[in-house]
């Protein structure tokens, strides 16, 4: 999971994403004022909005969480689902093609 932070201490002037929305890497998700500037607050990686942390008008510290993403890679292999199951098929995936093979037996 990533954590958007506040670069900076202020005060938040916008939230443009909600829960659940899918954004990109360096899509802006919170707009923060600081020192009289506006400044964008821009995701870290692609992911789903899984928290928003803060609302217009709180204003947060330098290094706050500000919205936490699910990355891409947990959306797409759930490692809950049917006992992890799925992540472990992406691993063996990953894995297979140079000759390793990987067995819930022996832990590699």
């Amino acid at each position: 999971m990533a954590e958007v932070t506040a670069p900076m201490g202020g005060k938040i002037i916008d939230v443009k994403v909600n829960v659940g929305d899918v954004v990109n890497d360096g899509d802006e998700v919170v707009i923060l004022e600081a020192m009289k500037m506006e400044l964008p607050v821009v995701a870290n990686e692609a992911g789903t909005v899984k928290e928003i942390k803060c609302k217009k008008g709180d204003a947060v510290e330098a290094d706050a969480v500000l919205v936490l993403l699910l990355g891409s890679f947990c959306l797409q292999h759930d490692p809950l689902e049917s006992g992890g199951a799925s992540l472990m098929k992406a691993i063996q995936q990953k894995a297979e093609p140079t000759g390793m093979v990987i067995s819930r037996e022996s832990g590699v």
